[in-house]
């Protein structure tokens, strides 16, 4: 059955990416829809999730510990992720002006649609999995659900891609297994931070 749910979430992540993406026009009811469907697919984790008997309550707690974690974690992650673009050929640029609407809207959809949604079907859900899993080596999941993490990003065609995503899941994973003040609204936010910094600066 937790095979059956993790194979249905990522069925819906791949169902989102090819198929609502390209959608995602100027307009607001495209975002709306994509919205909807970020939180759609945290559905099948989520049943999951419950299904193992855990409540949300343990997870969705938020303080200032929480912010200043996301904050850090963020910015370790722009910075490793920084210089593996820079190795590979690609150049930092600042935008000469910002269109304010693209940035508010790229702010909370990436902060609260697809940090949250992306970091509790892998980060809580499916390395939660690899933990009960693994055993023992229990120390690896972060490490195979990074790989996950990142293998589903190849939907984009850019190995880069892959490559980042799998980095990004690593330093949220890790952070999440072993820093205490590091909890599910640390990563999420993190997460949709530095989405927002790498759309901004090297896209």
């Amino acid at each position: 059955m937790e095979i059956l749910i993790i194979v249905i979430a990522l069925s819906s992540f791949y169902l989102y990416a090819i198929g609502i993406i390209p959608l995602i026009q100027s307009r607001w009811p495209a975002r709306a829809v994509n919205a909807l469907i970020c939180i759609g697919l945290t559905l099948p984790a989520l049943v999951g999730y419950k299904l193992k008997g855990r409540r949300l309550r343990d997870i969705i707690h938020i303080d200032r510990k929480s912010i200043l974690t996301a904050l850090c974690l963020c910015a370790i992650a722009f910075f490793v992720n920084s210089v593996i673009l820079t190795a590979s050929g690609q150049r930092i640029h600042l935008p000469f002006y910002i269109i304010w609407e693209q940035f508010l809207w790229g702010c909370l959809h990436f902060i609260l649609f697809v940090g949250t949604s992306e970091e509790f079907v892998f980060r809580v859900y499916i390395q939660d999995s690899f933990d009960s899993v693994l055993g023992r080596l229990n120390f690896l999941s972060p490490v195979f659900a990074g790989l996950v993490f990142g293998l589903v990003h190849f939907i984009n065609g850019d190995i880069n891609q892959v490559v980042l995503s799998f980095s990004l899941g690593m330093i949220l994973g890790y952070a999440r297994k072993y820093i205490k003040s590091c909890d599910f609204w640390s990563i999420a936010i993190a997460h949709g931070l530095y989405d927002i910094l790498i759309t901004f600066f090297w896209s």
